[in-house]
């Protein structure tokens, strides 16, 4: 029973199947068609008709009990997975275009085997997902009436809780924090003394992004925290120039409190160069972050099972960080930079043989970690 299921499976999905009931509509239709003209003339031909229209009824009762053996078969499947054995199921899609696009994937968050995250991985991602946050708070408890808090930190989903514990381990500062209600998880590092462990790494492997440019400000501001400016006025305007020149600027509270403030100059960021890439395992760790890895379905009458399966690697960036992602072209050897919104420039390499040859083995090398690791296996088998 197995065997006869697999036969009609392999005639079912096959490009022989749709020809088989094309001509069966065919010569059904050309064979009724002189059935009708025989009868209306009144020759005596009409058992040789109803024995030809006979033979099409059982064609397309065939082909029915084909499609329902086919297709009544088990549909499911078992494999072994990164996180042990799961079961995948078969879905048939109608669609005259069919896109496949993941951003997290359906996977649990499996504990990596590395014990200890690259510097250079550490400083990619936070380029990708990283925050330094300066904030300024009415309070009255303090003498100049604000109290001021700076923090580090990574928000990401929290499927990838064990990638964000491998970073507090490397730091050995801060803490993971879970939002109420929020598909996410938090570290953090909010301490002065502690922040000190952070800069003293983003001033050993800097960041590349426009990213750096808040970098510099808030290690100002936690400067300026360290001599306990801002419990003073003074201080507090110059934490508070700073601010105005990072990330969203000032909340209108703060600009209706500090209406004389004159915003410090934001540090210019001089496009980065292939050269100040300084280790690939930025790349992996910015990809882990901010990488797509899209497997796209499409229909195509050229293919003989009528679909096309289309792979595409992408990174997408602000574009006051276009120096940058040209510079992947150089690094990749391959793909080109599109810009597709005002504000946005996307890196994509969508050629075959470049993401077999040049894509895949780099990453092979260059290790992705988390949720984005597992994504990138399934990817290379769909490859």
């Amino acid at each position: 029973m197995n065997k006869l299921f697999k036969i009609c499976k392999e005639i079912y999905t096959s490009g022989f199947f749709i020809w088989l009931c094309r001509v069966t509509v065919i010569l059904i239709g050309l064979f009724s068609g002189i059935a009708s003209y025989l009868i209306i003339s009144g020759l005596s031909f009409i058992g040789l008709s109803d024995i030809i229209i006979y033979i099409g009824a059982v064609l397309i009762v065939f082909l029915f009990i084909l499609m329902l053996i086919a297709k009544g078969g088990k549909n499911n499947t078992i494999k072994e997975g990164p996180g042990g054995f799961e079961r995948n199921y078969r879905v048939i899609i109608p669609s005259s275009s069919l896109m496949a696009r993941r951003y997290y994937s359906s996977k649990p968050a499996v504990q990596q085997s590395e014990k200890h995250v690259n510097p250079w991985f550490l400083t990619g991602f936070t380029d990708g997902e990283g925050c330094f946050m300066l904030s300024i708070i009415r309070n009255n408890k303090y003498k100049v009436g604000w109290r001021v808090k700076v923090c580090f930190q990574i928000e990401i989903h929290k499927k990838d809780k064990a990638l964000l514990e491998q970073i507090k381990n490397f730091f050995d500062k801060g803490n993971l924090f879970i939002p109420k209600e929020r598909e996410s998880v938090k570290f953090l590092v909010q301490s002065v003394k502690d922040l000190q462990v952070i800069i003293d790494h983003f001033e050993n492997y800097p960041l590349i992004t426009q990213k750096r440019a808040d970098y510099e400000l808030f290690k100002q501001a936690v400067e300026l925290m360290e001599q306990k400016e801002h419990l003073t006025m003074e201080g507090l305007e110059k934490i508070v120039a700073i601010k105005a020149s990072m990330n969203n600027g000032l909340s209108a509270e703060l600009k209706a409190a500090f209406p004389e403030i004159i915003p410090v100059p934001r540090p210019s960021v001089v496009g980065a160069t292939p050269l100040e890439i300084q280790d690939p395992n930025w790349l992996a760790g910015f990809t882990t972050a901010e990488g797509c890895l899209f497997i796209n379905i499409k229909n195509s009458d050229s293919h003989s099972l009528g679909f096309q399966v289309l792979l595409e690697f992408k990174l997408i960036q602000h574009s006051r960080d276009i120096i940058l992602m040209r510079s992947l072209i150089e690094l990749l050897n391959c793909g080109y930079v599109y810009s597709y919104r005002e504000a946005a420039i996307e890196f994509i390499a969508s050629k075959f043989s470049d993401l077999t040859d040049k894509v895949i083995p780099f990453f092979n090398k260059y290790t992705l970690h988390g949720v984005k690791r597992l994504d990138y296996q399934d990817w290379c088998k769909v490859a």
